[in-house]
């Protein structure tokens, strides 16, 4: 199949010759549509990650931090189930409103083990 006939009905990726490149003014107004709904005030600690979203919509926030058991969250206080993503990255799926996002790790079996 020609790479032509693969990238048939990708508005955003325009066909040269044998390459494909991403529609700059695009990626731009995708890039800062998504900054107005991310993680505020972050904190980042040595085995903490915390901050506030607000959303319109029920969303997946994502984390480009690798899936472990060890990790825990809570939103707003609520304990949440954490989501292996993206080929074993971390989410969490998050209400519409604000949303106090707090991840927490601890070694699986640390305690156990002492």
């Amino acid at each position: 199949m020609s790479q032509h006939k693969k990238l048939k009905g990708l508005n955003q990726i325009k066909s040269i010759e044998n390459s494909a490149v991403f529609d700059v003014q695009f990626t731009q107004k995708v890039t800062n549509e998504l900054r107005k709904e991310s993680l505020q005030n972050l904190k980042v600690l040595d085995n903490q990650v915390s901050g506030q979203i607000k959303l319109l919509k029920p969303k997946i926030l994502f984390f480009s931090i690798p899936y472990d058991r060890g990790w825990s969250a809570t939103i707003n206080g609520r304990k949440m189930e954490i989501l292996k993503i993206d080929i074993g990255l971390t989410g969490i799926l998050l209400e519409t409103g604000i949303n106090n996002v707090n991840l927490v790790y601890e070694t699986p079996y640390l305690i156990w083990g002492i």
